[in-house]
């Protein structure tokens, strides 16, 4: 189909990631302050959050052969934020750790599909109209950028409406959705072919294992930067300030992405990000000063989530149709899931011993090892990739 006027733009796109994206902002980065306020430690926060992501990793291949099989994948994405709302209104109801481990397993459970299934969905749509997904994806950037600094405000003096927040802005989100056009998936009334044959192919099994190296410490920046930056000195409101900082730097990365990649690649693209980030993990291992700290993240748009946007396109591009919504599950497994877990767990148990600035440390040593190690991942041109057989 071929690209109309203004009048066919797909709005209903922006307005949803605007949304969604807003309630990833409170997700990501105030239920960690919200944990560190209700006084648990590093060590318990990062175990607690870390066992949210088993559920990632457990319910991936669910939620992407659900949408692969599936007569209309928005059907799929509007049980996942179902399954999200009422995860938030039970997540406030109380402070014992046990009670929040298994909200907060139910809670990842849905909200690790959510990004796999929407971007599996957009993807798609866009592939076959023409749209870039890039202004997409960025007006999701500006919604995260908005909710940061705004909630970083409003929940100042009660944590708790960071619940109310999120619950409203879902049921928002879910509503958006019903202007989706109808996409089925690929194999829906056809044979069925699992997530791992992806991993049949050299090349993906390479990605995803260096995927499970270099985001690992990724997962660790997500769960402890909040915190790491509350204990350098900063309020609730200098937090948001930071996060809405980090988003603003993406726009340019998300909004003219489709033409970076065109011009660069994926591979050098990708191969980028990840140096950039290595640098970034060493400035934050020895810089204390929180404005310093502010100013840093200024880098987040081209390294961290310019190396999620591209990411997301080339296993969009390597998957088979009949494999997209598995082939972002199977991504989000790895990233959300299994580095998640060991980001979380094992940062949380090293942070407590010997302090969060030595993890960062290790991060950047091991990142940039990590660019040497998979060298062959990034050799060749994007054009010699091939789509992976399923047969």
């Amino acid at each position: 189909m071929a690209r109309e006027d203004l009048k066919s733009y797909p709005f209903f796109f922006i307005l949803y990631y605007l949304l969604y994206f807003s309630g990833f902002a409170l997700y990501g980065v105030f239920i960690p302050i919200y944990l560190d306020s209700i006084h648990y430690s590093q060590a318990a926060i990062g175990f607690l959050i870390s066992i949210g992501p088993v559920a990632t990793v457990l319910g991936q291949p669910i939620w992407g052969a659900a949408g692969d099989r599936s007569k209309n994948k928005a059907d799929i994405l509007r049980i996942i934020l179902l399954g999200i709302g009422l995860s938030v209104v039970l997540f406030g109801l109380s402070t014992n750790y046990f009670y929040l481990l298994i909200v907060m397993s139910a809670l990842t459970f849905f909200q690790s599909a959510l990004g796999p299934t929407s971007d599996a969905i957009t993807l798609e749509y866009t592939e076959n109209t023409g749209w870039k997904y890039g202004p997409i994806r960025a007006s999701g950037t500006l919604g995260y950028a908005i909710m940061a600094a705004a909630a970083g405000i409003i929940i100042k003096n009660d944590m708790h409406l960071i619940f109310i927040l999120y619950m409203l802005i879902i049921a928002f989100a879910a509503g958006s959705t019903f202007m989706f056009p109808r996409i089925p998936g690929h194999q829906s009334g056809k044979s069925k072919v699992s997530l791992f044959s992806l991993l049949k192919n050299r090349e993906m099994f390479m990605l995803m294992l260096f995927v499970l190296v270099t985001h690992t410490f990724i997962g660790f920046y997500n769960t402890f930067f909040p915190i790491y930056f509350k204990h350098l000195g900063s309020g609730n409101a200098l937090v948001g300030i930071s996060v809405a900082l980090a988003a603003v730097s993406e726009l340019p990365f998300i909004f003219f992405g489709d033409r970076i990649l065109e011009k660069l690649g994926v591979k050098r693209a990708i191969f980028g990000s990840v140096l950039l980030l290595s640098i970034r993990w060493l400035l934050m291992s020895f810089i204390s000063n929180p404005y310093i700290i502010l100013f840093l993240q200024v880098l987040h748009g081209p390294s961290l989530v310019f190396l999620l946007f591209s990411m997301v396109v080339y296993v969009s591009k390597k998957a088979p149709k009949e494999l997209r919504s598995s082939g972002q599950a199977l991504y989000a497994m790895v990233y959300s899931g299994l580095s998640r877990i060991i980001g979380s767990a094992f940062g949380g148990f090293l942070s407590d011993k010997f302090g969060i600035q030595s993890v960062f440390l290790t991060g950047a040593v091991v990142t940039a090892i990590s660019l040497v190690v998979f060298k062959d991942l990034f050799r060749g041109t994007d054009e010699a990739e091939a789509e992976i057989e399923t047969s």
